[in-house]
Protein backbone atom coordinates (compact mmCIF):
# COMPACT_ATOMS: atom_id res chain seq x y z
CA UNK A 1 0.00 0.00 0.00
CA UNK A 2 1.49 3.91 -0.93
CA UNK A 3 2.32 5.93 1.55
CA UNK A 4 -1.15 8.23 0.06
CA UNK A 5 -3.53 5.50 -0.15
CA UNK A 6 -2.06 4.51 4.08
CA UNK A 7 -2.83 7.98 4.78
CA UNK A 8 -6.33 7.86 3.36
CA UNK A 9 -7.51 4.59 5.03
CA UNK A 10 -6.00 6.50 8.25
CA UNK A 11 -7.97 9.85 7.73
CA UNK A 12 -11.70 7.46 7.03
CA UNK A 13 -10.76 5.36 9.76
CA UNK A 14 -10.23 8.80 12.03
CA UNK A 15 -13.77 9.97 10.82
CA UNK A 16 -15.11 7.04 11.33
CA UNK A 17 -14.21 7.25 15.13
CA UNK A 18 -14.80 11.38 15.26
CA UNK A 19 -18.70 10.54 13.52
CA UNK A 20 -19.00 7.30 16.71
CA UNK A 21 -17.54 9.73 19.45
CA UNK A 22 -19.64 13.00 17.70
CA UNK A 23 -23.02 10.32 18.23
CA UNK A 24 -21.79 9.13 21.62
CA UNK A 25 -21.73 12.74 22.59
CA UNK A 26 -25.33 13.79 20.89
CA UNK A 27 -27.03 10.73 22.59
CA UNK A 28 -29.98 11.84 24.59
CA UNK A 29 -29.70 11.73 28.03
CA UNK A 30 -32.09 9.52 30.10
CA UNK A 31 -35.72 10.88 30.70
CA UNK A 32 -36.55 12.49 33.83
CA UNK A 33 -38.42 10.30 35.96
CA UNK A 34 -41.41 10.56 38.63
CA UNK A 35 -40.28 10.67 42.31
CA UNK A 36 -41.93 10.45 45.17
CA UNK A 37 -40.91 12.34 48.09
CA UNK A 38 -40.74 11.89 51.42
CA UNK A 39 -38.67 13.02 55.03
CA UNK A 40 -37.68 11.95 58.30
CA UNK A 41 -36.91 14.50 60.68
CA UNK A 42 -34.13 13.94 62.85
CA UNK A 43 -33.60 14.28 66.40
CA UNK A 44 -32.54 17.67 67.79
CA UNK A 45 -28.61 18.01 66.58
CA UNK A 46 -28.94 15.47 63.60
CA UNK A 47 -29.35 15.58 60.16
CA UNK A 48 -32.85 15.01 58.43
CA UNK A 49 -33.77 12.18 55.76
CA UNK A 50 -34.74 12.64 52.24
CA UNK A 51 -36.47 9.31 50.43
CA UNK A 52 -36.91 9.66 46.89
CA UNK A 53 -38.73 6.68 45.23
CA UNK A 54 -38.91 6.10 41.58
CA UNK A 55 -42.62 5.72 40.85
CA UNK A 56 -42.02 3.26 38.00
CA UNK A 57 -39.12 1.19 39.42
CA UNK A 58 -39.41 1.24 42.71
CA UNK A 59 -35.85 2.78 43.11
CA UNK A 60 -35.24 4.18 46.26
CA UNK A 61 -32.56 7.26 46.82
CA UNK A 62 -31.87 8.94 49.95
CA UNK A 63 -30.25 12.37 50.73
CA UNK A 64 -29.16 13.31 54.15
CA UNK A 65 -29.53 17.01 55.03
CA UNK A 66 -28.21 19.31 57.84
CA UNK A 67 -29.92 22.02 59.17
CA UNK A 68 -32.84 21.56 56.83
CA UNK A 69 -36.02 22.98 57.46
CA UNK A 70 -39.71 23.31 55.41
CA UNK A 71 -39.13 20.62 52.65
CA UNK A 72 -41.12 21.92 49.69
CA UNK A 73 -41.51 20.00 46.18
CA UNK A 74 -41.30 22.02 43.05
CA UNK A 75 -41.66 21.02 39.96
CA UNK A 76 -38.26 19.54 39.20
CA UNK A 77 -36.58 19.10 42.66
CA UNK A 78 -37.39 20.11 46.45
CA UNK A 79 -36.68 23.36 48.14
CA UNK A 80 -35.31 24.40 51.45
CA UNK A 81 -34.19 26.80 53.88
CA UNK A 82 -30.62 26.08 54.84
CA UNK A 83 -30.56 27.09 58.62
CA UNK A 84 -26.40 27.26 58.61
CA UNK A 85 -26.34 29.53 54.94
CA UNK A 86 -29.47 31.66 55.41
CA UNK A 87 -30.41 30.50 52.16
CA UNK A 88 -32.80 28.48 50.06
CA UNK A 89 -31.39 25.32 49.03
CA UNK A 90 -32.94 22.70 46.02
CA UNK A 91 -31.53 18.87 46.11
CA UNK A 92 -32.35 16.25 43.51
CA UNK A 93 -31.94 12.77 43.59
CA UNK A 94 -28.51 11.85 43.71
CA UNK A 95 -27.32 14.72 43.83
CA UNK A 96 -25.63 17.63 45.92
CA UNK A 97 -28.06 20.87 47.06
CA UNK A 98 -27.26 23.67 45.04
CA UNK A 99 -28.35 27.67 46.13
CA UNK A 100 -31.84 28.42 44.05
CA UNK A 101 -30.46 31.45 43.06
CA UNK A 102 -27.30 33.63 43.21
CA UNK A 103 -29.16 37.17 44.58
CA UNK A 104 -26.90 38.08 47.28
CA UNK A 105 -28.30 37.37 50.60
CA UNK A 106 -28.22 40.64 53.09
CA UNK A 107 -26.18 40.06 56.12
CA UNK A 108 -29.34 41.24 58.72
CA UNK A 109 -30.90 38.83 57.15
CA UNK A 110 -33.88 37.96 59.69
CA UNK A 111 -35.84 34.89 57.71
CA UNK A 112 -36.80 33.86 54.98
CA UNK A 113 -40.61 33.04 53.44
CA UNK A 114 -41.68 31.38 50.06
CA UNK A 115 -44.71 30.52 48.34
CA UNK A 116 -45.14 28.14 45.55
CA UNK A 117 -47.61 28.41 42.56
CA UNK A 118 -49.96 25.33 42.00
CA UNK A 119 -48.51 24.25 38.58
CA UNK A 120 -45.21 23.93 40.82
CA UNK A 121 -43.80 26.52 37.74
CA UNK A 122 -43.64 29.70 40.19
CA UNK A 123 -41.69 30.49 43.54
CA UNK A 124 -42.31 33.76 45.24
CA UNK A 125 -39.67 34.66 48.43
CA UNK A 126 -39.52 37.02 50.82
CA UNK A 127 -36.25 38.44 52.29
CA UNK A 128 -36.76 40.12 56.14
CA UNK A 129 -33.93 42.25 57.51
CA UNK A 130 -33.72 43.67 60.54
CA UNK A 131 -32.05 47.00 60.97
CA UNK A 132 -32.09 48.16 64.70
CA UNK A 133 -35.59 47.45 65.64
CA UNK A 134 -37.24 47.95 61.87
CA UNK A 135 -37.69 45.29 59.44
CA UNK A 136 -37.89 45.74 56.13
CA UNK A 137 -38.92 42.95 53.24
CA UNK A 138 -38.39 42.66 49.09
CA UNK A 139 -40.30 39.87 47.60
CA UNK A 140 -39.20 37.87 44.58
CA UNK A 141 -41.29 35.94 41.97
CA UNK A 142 -39.29 33.83 39.76
CA UNK A 143 -40.27 31.06 37.24
CA UNK A 144 -38.40 28.10 37.42
CA UNK A 145 -37.41 27.64 34.18
CA UNK A 146 -35.58 30.84 33.79
CA UNK A 147 -32.57 32.08 35.95
CA UNK A 148 -33.77 35.89 36.35
CA UNK A 149 -35.95 36.82 39.46
CA UNK A 150 -38.29 40.14 39.58
CA UNK A 151 -38.76 42.55 42.54
CA UNK A 152 -42.39 42.40 43.27
CA UNK A 153 -42.89 44.50 46.13
CA UNK A 154 -41.02 46.09 49.11
CA UNK A 155 -41.79 47.62 52.07
CA UNK A 156 -40.39 48.86 54.73
CA UNK A 157 -38.47 49.70 57.03
CA UNK A 158 -41.16 49.88 59.94
CA UNK A 159 -41.25 49.70 63.44
CA UNK A 160 -44.38 48.39 63.83
CA UNK A 161 -43.21 44.60 64.22
CA UNK A 162 -44.97 43.96 60.97
CA UNK A 163 -43.65 41.82 58.02
CA UNK A 164 -44.83 40.98 54.72
CA UNK A 165 -44.79 37.26 53.60
CA UNK A 166 -46.00 35.50 50.48
CA UNK A 167 -49.09 33.18 50.99
CA UNK A 168 -49.95 31.99 47.78
CA UNK A 169 -50.57 32.19 43.69
CA UNK A 170 -53.55 33.08 41.81
CA UNK A 171 -55.07 29.85 39.50
CA UNK A 172 -53.02 31.91 36.22
CA UNK A 173 -50.26 33.56 38.01
CA UNK A 174 -51.08 36.74 37.48
CA UNK A 175 -51.41 37.45 41.32
CA UNK A 176 -49.30 36.73 44.58
CA UNK A 177 -51.07 37.03 47.83
CA UNK A 178 -49.37 38.24 50.74
CA UNK A 179 -49.66 38.87 54.70
CA UNK A 180 -48.73 41.17 56.64
CA UNK A 181 -47.75 39.38 59.57
CA UNK A 182 -46.53 39.95 63.30
CA UNK A 183 -43.05 39.00 63.64
CA UNK A 184 -42.38 36.21 65.86
CA UNK A 185 -45.95 35.83 66.82
CA UNK A 186 -45.61 32.86 64.22
CA UNK A 187 -43.49 30.73 66.46
CA UNK A 188 -46.28 30.43 69.23
CA UNK A 189 -48.92 29.05 67.00
CA UNK A 190 -49.39 25.18 65.87
CA UNK A 191 -50.83 26.19 62.54
CA UNK A 192 -50.35 29.33 60.07
CA UNK A 193 -52.36 32.28 61.25
CA UNK A 194 -52.57 35.56 59.07
CA UNK A 195 -53.42 39.07 59.90
CA UNK A 196 -53.70 41.18 56.72
CA UNK A 197 -54.04 39.43 53.36
CA UNK A 198 -53.93 41.68 50.29
CA UNK A 199 -52.61 40.61 46.70
CA UNK A 200 -49.98 41.86 44.78
CA UNK A 201 -50.23 42.38 40.67
CA UNK A 202 -46.85 40.78 39.52
CA UNK A 203 -46.85 43.37 36.48
CA UNK A 204 -47.75 46.17 37.07
CA UNK A 205 -47.66 45.99 41.18
CA UNK A 206 -50.80 47.11 42.26
CA UNK A 207 -52.00 46.02 46.09
CA UNK A 208 -55.18 45.49 47.01
CA UNK A 209 -56.57 44.33 50.44
CA UNK A 210 -58.37 40.81 49.96
CA UNK A 211 -61.73 41.05 50.72
CA UNK A 212 -62.88 41.02 54.53
CA UNK A 213 -59.12 42.12 54.75
CA UNK A 214 -57.94 43.00 57.83
CA UNK A 215 -59.76 39.91 59.43
CA UNK A 216 -58.74 38.13 62.90
CA UNK A 217 -55.31 36.71 62.89
CA UNK A 218 -57.00 33.07 62.19
CA UNK A 219 -56.11 30.71 59.64
CA UNK A 220 -56.88 31.06 55.62
CA UNK A 221 -55.98 29.19 52.57
CA UNK A 222 -55.86 29.41 48.89
CA UNK A 223 -56.97 27.24 46.31
CA UNK A 224 -58.92 26.12 42.95
CA UNK A 225 -59.76 29.94 42.81
CA UNK A 226 -60.85 30.03 46.34
CA UNK A 227 -59.69 32.28 49.02
CA UNK A 228 -61.24 31.09 52.41
CA UNK A 229 -60.75 32.64 55.74
CA UNK A 230 -61.08 31.22 59.34
CA UNK A 231 -63.01 33.33 61.92
CA UNK A 232 -64.23 33.49 65.39
CA UNK A 233 -67.95 33.16 65.96
CA UNK A 234 -69.55 36.24 67.51
CA UNK A 235 -69.11 33.86 71.39
CA UNK A 236 -65.43 33.44 70.39
CA UNK A 237 -65.90 29.87 71.00
CA UNK A 238 -65.92 27.76 67.19
CA UNK A 239 -65.11 29.72 63.72
CA UNK A 240 -66.92 30.45 60.90
CA UNK A 241 -65.86 29.92 57.79
CA UNK A 242 -65.81 32.96 54.76
CA UNK A 243 -65.55 31.59 51.27
CA UNK A 244 -64.83 34.19 48.54
CA UNK A 245 -64.74 32.75 44.82
CA UNK A 246 -61.76 35.08 43.71
CA UNK A 247 -61.62 37.40 41.66
CA UNK A 248 -65.11 37.99 42.88
CA UNK A 249 -65.67 39.71 46.58
CA UNK A 250 -68.07 38.20 47.10
CA UNK A 251 -68.02 36.61 50.79
CA UNK A 252 -70.36 33.77 51.82
CA UNK A 253 -70.22 32.36 55.49
CA UNK A 254 -70.15 28.85 56.35
CA UNK A 255 -71.30 28.46 59.74
CA UNK A 256 -69.63 27.05 62.57
CA UNK A 257 -69.35 23.29 63.24
CA UNK A 258 -70.03 23.45 66.85
CA UNK A 259 -66.79 21.77 68.85
CA UNK A 260 -66.05 23.52 72.37
CA UNK A 261 -62.73 23.91 73.61
CA UNK A 262 -60.87 22.86 70.47
CA UNK A 263 -59.48 26.77 70.21
CA UNK A 264 -56.66 26.67 67.91
CA UNK A 265 -57.43 26.38 63.86
CA UNK A 266 -55.68 25.93 60.75
CA UNK A 267 -54.02 24.49 58.15
CA UNK A 268 -56.72 24.86 55.46
CA UNK A 269 -56.31 22.73 52.47
CA UNK A 270 -58.63 22.65 48.98
CA UNK A 271 -59.63 20.54 46.80
CA UNK A 272 -57.90 20.40 43.37
CA UNK A 273 -61.83 20.41 41.82
CA UNK A 274 -62.96 22.88 43.96
CA UNK A 275 -65.58 21.24 45.85
CA UNK A 276 -64.43 20.67 49.05
CA UNK A 277 -61.98 22.13 51.90
CA UNK A 278 -60.78 20.63 55.16
CA UNK A 279 -59.01 21.71 57.66
CA UNK A 280 -57.73 21.11 61.70
CA UNK A 281 -59.04 22.23 65.30
CA UNK A 282 -56.61 21.06 68.32
CA UNK A 283 -58.10 20.96 72.15
CA UNK A 284 -55.06 21.12 74.66
CA UNK A 285 -56.04 20.46 78.13
CA UNK A 286 -52.81 20.77 81.14
CA UNK A 287 -50.95 22.68 78.63
CA UNK A 288 -47.57 23.39 80.06
CA UNK A 289 -47.71 20.63 82.09
CA UNK A 290 -46.09 16.81 82.40
CA UNK A 291 -49.71 15.34 81.45
CA UNK A 292 -50.60 17.92 78.75
CA UNK A 293 -52.83 16.15 76.06
CA UNK A 294 -54.01 17.30 72.50
CA UNK A 295 -56.81 16.35 70.23
CA UNK A 296 -57.40 17.05 66.98
CA UNK A 297 -60.66 17.03 65.18
CA UNK A 298 -60.44 17.88 61.35
CA UNK A 299 -63.25 19.39 59.74
CA UNK A 300 -64.40 18.88 56.32
CA UNK A 301 -66.26 21.86 54.39
CA UNK A 302 -68.44 21.05 51.56
CA UNK A 303 -68.25 24.09 48.99
CA UNK A 304 -71.35 23.26 47.06
CA UNK A 305 -73.31 23.21 50.14
CA UNK A 306 -71.83 25.75 52.12
CA UNK A 307 -71.86 23.42 55.34
CA UNK A 308 -69.08 22.52 57.45
CA UNK A 309 -68.98 19.32 60.23
CA UNK A 310 -66.36 16.64 61.68
CA UNK A 311 -64.49 14.23 59.57
CA UNK A 312 -63.84 10.69 61.46
CA UNK A 313 -62.74 10.36 65.02
CA UNK A 314 -60.91 12.71 67.38
CA UNK A 315 -57.26 11.88 66.86
CA UNK A 316 -55.19 11.72 70.34
CA UNK A 317 -52.14 14.09 69.17
CA UNK A 318 -51.68 17.24 66.85
CA UNK A 319 -51.82 15.99 63.43
CA UNK A 320 -52.95 18.48 60.15
CA UNK A 321 -53.61 18.23 56.42
CA UNK A 322 -50.99 18.52 53.91
CA UNK A 323 -52.79 17.51 50.43
CA UNK A 324 -55.77 15.56 48.83
CA UNK A 325 -55.15 12.53 47.22
CA UNK A 326 -55.78 13.08 42.71
CA UNK A 327 -58.99 11.65 42.63
CA UNK A 328 -59.96 14.00 45.58
CA UNK A 329 -61.34 11.24 47.81
CA UNK A 330 -59.00 11.30 50.74
CA UNK A 331 -56.73 13.92 52.60
CA UNK A 332 -53.46 13.25 53.41
CA UNK A 333 -51.97 14.12 56.95
CA UNK A 334 -48.73 14.32 59.33
CA UNK A 335 -48.04 14.75 62.69
CA UNK A 336 -46.69 17.65 64.82
CA UNK A 337 -44.58 16.22 66.47
CA UNK A 338 -43.22 12.24 64.60
CA UNK A 339 -42.63 11.84 61.13
CA UNK A 340 -45.47 9.71 59.62
CA UNK A 341 -48.35 9.94 56.70
CA UNK A 342 -51.84 9.13 57.22
CA UNK A 343 -55.10 9.40 55.15
CA UNK A 344 -58.10 9.90 55.68
CA UNK A 345 -61.09 9.09 53.72
CA UNK A 346 -63.61 11.60 53.55
CA UNK A 347 -66.53 9.32 52.58
CA UNK A 348 -66.27 7.78 55.86
CA UNK A 349 -63.75 8.90 57.68
CA UNK A 350 -61.62 6.18 58.12
CA UNK A 351 -57.89 6.88 59.23
CA UNK A 352 -55.02 5.01 57.71
CA UNK A 353 -50.99 4.96 58.79
CA UNK A 354 -49.84 5.10 55.32
CA UNK A 355 -45.86 5.56 55.40
CA UNK A 356 -43.35 5.75 58.53
CA UNK A 357 -42.09 9.00 56.89
CA UNK A 358 -43.82 12.05 56.19
CA UNK A 359 -44.83 12.61 52.35
CA UNK A 360 -43.71 15.99 51.08
CA UNK A 361 -44.75 15.53 47.12
CA UNK A 362 -43.77 14.43 43.67
CA UNK A 363 -41.03 15.70 41.43
CA UNK A 364 -40.03 14.77 37.98
CA UNK A 365 -36.41 15.17 38.06
CA UNK A 366 -33.41 13.35 36.16
CA UNK A 367 -31.00 10.81 37.99
CA UNK A 368 -27.57 11.67 37.65
CA UNK A 369 -25.86 7.78 37.41
CA UNK A 370 -23.14 7.75 39.93
CA UNK A 371 -22.10 9.53 43.60
CA UNK A 372 -22.85 13.12 43.36
CA UNK A 373 -20.19 15.90 43.03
Amino acid sequence: MTIHKLNFALFIIAAMLSKASLIIAQEDPPPPRQWQVFVEDAPAGGSDRLTFVDMLSGEIQTTTISGGERYTTLAEGVLYYDMRQARLMIVRPNALPQPLTNIPIPPNIQRIDWAVSDDLTRLAWTLTTREDDNLSTITYVKQLNVDEAQIVFEDGPRSDGLRAMPVAFSPDNSQLYMDFQPDGVADLTIFPQYARLFSVNITTGEVIDLPGEPGCFCGAGFGAGWFLRLGLTPDGQDFDLYAVLLPDETITTIPAFRLRNFTQAGAIRISPDGRKAVYARVQFSGFGTEEATAQTVLILADLSTMTQEALGQPIEEVVYPIGWTEDNTAVLVRSKERSGTWKIHIQDGTLHHIATETYIGVITAPYAEGNPS
